[in-house]
This record gives C-alpha cells, sequence and structure tokens, in this order.
C-alpha cells in the first residue's frame, strides 16, 4: 500500500474550485494522477519513489511490502487502468 502521508499527518491540499468551494485533490493525489496519465512505466516501487520525490511536504509511505511479491519486479501500470 501506498499512502500519501504517514499516520501522524495530513495531506495537502492543491487543487481548489472557487466556485463550487471545495479542494479537488491533493498534492498526493493529483501526483499519481499525472505520473499514470504520462505513461509511467516502471515497478510499484519505483512509482512509490517517485510519488516520494514528486510530493512535498508530506511522507509518501510504502507498506506491508513483504506480504507483496516483489515490488520492484511488478509493473504499476498492473494495477491501474488509465484509458
Amino acid at each position: 500500500m501506498i499512502t500519501a502521508a504517514n499516520p501522524w499527518e495530513s495531506s495537502f491540499g492543491v487543487s481548489y474550485d472557487p466556485t463550487l468551494r471545495v479542494w479537488l485533490a491533493d498534492k498526493f493525489s493529483q501526483a499519481l494522477v499525472i505520473l499514470l496519465g504520462s505513461g509511467h512505466e516502471g515497478s510499484i516501487a519505483d512509482l512509490y519513489h517517485d510519488l516520494y520525490l514528486a510530493v512535498s511536504g508530506s511522507h509518501v509511505s510504502i507498506y506491508n511490502t513483504e506480504r507483496f511479491t516483489n515490488v520492484r519486479s511488478s509493473p504499476a501500470q498492473e494495477f491501474f487502468n488509465v484509458n
């Protein structure tokens, strides 16, 4: 599981719609959509690393890797349908 922040903090809003008066996305969600939409072809571990670098102010975290087959060889695109 890849999360936007560690258990002791919140992820920060980044996209506000003044007409609706609502936050549309946080930094993590926005970075995830941008990475996947740009054709990210790396593994789950690569996606975590790229998200960690892209999301300032939050501590993107990855958990439960010991119960996953292999985060370094499993393509992230297997888990997301960006069509």
